[in-house]
């Protein structure tokens, strides 16, 4: 019986050793790993700009500098005079009752 234990162990060590089901495997966990993260990230940025729209109500200046930060994919700011995070610059619509947002450089 031990025998038959480690002829099953080496023929896997022999099977995960080769290089094309290891490439295989990798890139599947990568893949699978990446398409999750994605998906999950896509639903919390979709909610926080539902969010921002909400508090917009009809205010169609409002609800264009959400359309423009999210196409930008920007995050808001309580004020033009607030600094954003490295790689990233100020911005907001020409109206007055405009959001300000930070997006990427």
């Amino acid at each position: 019986m031990r025998e038959l234990v480690d002829f099953n162990r080496l023929q896997w060590v022999k099977l995960i050793m080769n290089k094309k089901i290891l490439n295989r495997v990798i890139f599947l966990l990568l893949f699978t790993s990446l398409t999750s993260c994605y998906g999950a990230n896509s639903d919390l940025k979709k909610k926080y700009y539902d969010e921002i729209k909400e508090k917009c109500k009809e205010n169609n200046c409002c609800l264009s500098s959400v359309s423009s930060m999210e196409k930008a994919n920007g995050y808001q700011v309580e004020n033009s005079f607030e600094k954003c995070k490295e790689g990233y610059r100020i911005n907001m619509k020409k109206c007055i009752s405009t959001l300000v947002w930070c997006e990427p450089i």
